[in-house]
C-alpha cells in the first residue's frame, strides 16, 4: 500500500492509495491517516480506484480510522473502489458503514 497521488478539490482533500491493505500495511495506512487528521483535513476522500486487496485486518484498520475521524470531527468517503475490495465489504456489511461512491467527483459532491 503507498499513496500515490494527493489533490485537493476545493475544500476537500483526495487521496490516491495504490496496493493491497492488510497486516503487512495497516500500521503504514493508520500512521498516514493519522498524519491526515493532524494536518486539520476535515473533509477526506481516499480513491481506492488502485487498491486492489483488503484483508480482514484491514477491515478493522478501516473502522478504527474511520472513528478516529469522527472523532475529531473529520468527514471520510471511499471513492472508486475495485470490484474484489467492493464484495469483501458487503460481504462484511460494512457497505453500510462506510460512505462508499462510485468516483471521486461523486464523492466530493456529497461534502
Amino acid at each position: 500500500m503507498q499513496i500515490i497521488e494527493r489533490k485537493q478539490i476545493g475544500d476537500v482533500h483526495v487521496w490516491s492509495i495504490d496496493g493491497g491493505l492488510d497486516h503487512t500495511t495497516h500500521d503504514q495506512f493508520v500512521t498516514e491517516m493519522d498524519r491526515i487528521l493532524k494536518a486539520g483535513e476535515r473533509k477526506v476522500v481516499l480513491d481506492f480506484g488502485r487498491l486492489t486487496y483488503i484483508s480482514s485486518v484491514a477491515l478493522g484498520t478501516l473502522i478504527r480510522v474511520q472513528a478516529r475521524f469522527k472523532k475529531s470531527g473529520a468527514s471520510l468517503k471511499f471513492a472508486g473502489l475495485h470490484t474484489n475490495v467492493t464484495e469483501i465489504l458487503r460481504f462484511a456489511h460494512l457497505d453500510r458503514v462506510f460512505d462508499l461512491y462510485k468516483n471521486v467527483n461523486e464523492a466530493v459532491a456529497t461534502f
